[in-house]
């Protein structure tokens, strides 16, 4: 009796998923588990102020002298004069962060994705997707790409959280899965400054004063966006495009930037961004281009180190991806980046208002049995900038932003044990230029994470990657 109850009972719980998929539903589970034991340590920077792990200024790191703005991130030099760079006080004592052993938990996480068959070539889908933390058992509800929406022969479109077409481009690319402090989604994306390039957030902007901790996920540009609204093409012999847009839903009035000469100042601010891609995979050939723009989300406050607001900006990136794949076991890409930063109605002398970055690099992966070869290089130009200087006429004056580069390479190997499973390691570095600051990939190590200005860093790691 116990045995044909129990057979009613199973038999009962498999009853509603096969009726609901007779009549054209489908829900998978899924998920990654992706952990590394690393070891990170940097030397040759300066040491950050106690406490410090947000995006700071020049001025807020080190000594300046020399004719340097206080209010400036950037070396100020007036129009026309061809003084040197400021002079720093570098404390000598400071060496070296002390080698850091610790688990990392690489993006993993836990989703449900489903769709219903609605007639006529519709379906209604749905994504939720959690991340887990296993090193810490943190974790949080629908976190990463989630969505609700409707697909046909005419292509998706969604609601709900989920990373930008700009983001999107590069992550077949990465030889690191876009994960660990290998990857290089802490380079591009990012202007520097210890700015996360990967963010889940909308703007931050409130009436009151904004930390500059929380302008890191303002100027990022490699981002999972909340109050996503996407559309995707269908394929068409390899062409698909994405269109984004994202309502900010910060729209207030803000005290801007002011001086004893302007007196108050206030305006109505609307942070938004929208979005566009186009690519081609196709066999051996994968090309893609992306471009992202940003209104109202103020990324120059990060550069020049204060959080004054002006009347309004316009931040934008453009980014291209080429690639040769799937050729002898080879995989080979390339990509190039231009990031853009500008601040529109700023009166107080020294406060950035423009900043242009480049980045390029290359990556390569070789796979031959059960065995992958790993590696890449990419390199962040140093920054071209100006500022204000004449609070008359809103003139500009030169910004010395030389020397704020960096370069990261990355070499590994892993090794399938089948199609869900591989065992990896990898061997990173990062060299920043005097006055440059980068993270290491979207690693949350004490060092990768908070690299200090000018250093050195570098970063062992052996991890083990499920997915199912």
């Amino acid at each position: 009796m116990k045995k044909n109850l129990l057979a009613l009972a199973v038999a009962g719980a498999f009853a509603a998923p096969a009726a609901a998929l007779a009549q054209g539903s489908f829900v998978q589970i899924y998920g990654t588990i992706n952990s590394d034991l690393q070891a990170a340590e940097a030397e040759g920077g300066r040491p950050l102020p106690i406490g410090a792990t947000g995006p700071l200024s020049f001025a807020s790191n080190y000594g300046i002298t020399g004719g340097a703005s206080a209010a400036t991130g950037f070396v100020v030099r007036p129009v026309g004069v061809n003084s040197p760079q400021a002079a720093l006080v570098r404390d000598a004592a400071f060496t070296q962060i002390a080698s850091q052993a610790g688990l990392s938990s690489n993006s993993s996480n836990l989703g449900f994705r489903g769709s219903e068959d609605l007639g006529n070539g519709l379906k209604a889908i749905f994504q939720i997707e959690s991340s887990i933390n296993i090193d810490t058992g943190s974790g949080g509800l629908g976190s990463r790409n989630s969505n609700v929406g409707l697909s046909s022969n005419w292509g998706t479109v969604f609601y709900g959280v989920w990373d930008t077409p700009y983001k999107f481009i590069t992550l077949k690319a990465d030889p690191f899965f876009a994960t660990s402090a290998a990857s290089f989604n802490g380079l591009y994306g990012s202007p520097g400054f210890n700015v996360q390039s990967t963010t889940f957030q909308s703007a931050t902007l409130t009436p009151t004063a904004v930390s500059l901790t929380t302008l890191a996920a303002d100027a990022g540009f490699d981002r999972r966006q909340t109050n996503s609204v996407q559309y995707w093409t269908p394929n068409w012999a390899g062409f698909s495009g994405r269109l984004f847009y994202s309502p900010g839903e910060g729209k207030q009035n803000y005290a801007l930037d002011s001086t004893a000469v302007t007196g108050p100042r206030a305006a109505q601010l609307d942070p938004w961004m929208w979005g566009a891609s186009l690519q081609y995979d196709n066999g051996p050939i994968y090309a893609a281009l992306a471009y992202e723009q940003h209104k109202d989300y103020f990324g120059t406050r990060v550069q020049t180190g204060s959080t004054a607001l002006g009347t309004g900006s316009d931040d934008w990136g453009a980014k291209i991806v080429l690639g040769a794949q799937n050729l002898w076991g080879f995989n080979v890409y390339g990509f190039a980046e231009r990031l853009e930063y500008e601040t529109d109605g700023l009166v107080t002398q020294g406060l950035v208002q423009q900043a242009k970055r480049n980045a390029y690099g290359g990556f390569v992966t070789w796979g031959f049995g059960n065995f992958t070869l790993r590696g890449g290089w990419a390199q962040a130009s140093s920054t071209s900038c100006s500022a204000v200087v004449n609070i008359a006429l809103a003139t500009n004056q030169i910004c010395n932003g030389g020397d704020t580069g960096s370069q990261q390479y990355s070499l590994g190997a892993s090794y399938n044990f089948s199609k869900r499973t591989l065992a990896y390691l990898y061997y990173t570095a990062q060299d920043n230029d005097e006055f440059g600051r980068y993270r290491m990939g979207t690693n949350t190590g004490p060092v990768t994470s908070n690299v200090p200005v000018g250093a050195k860093a570098q970063a062992f790691g052996l991890g083990i990657r499920h997915t199912f």
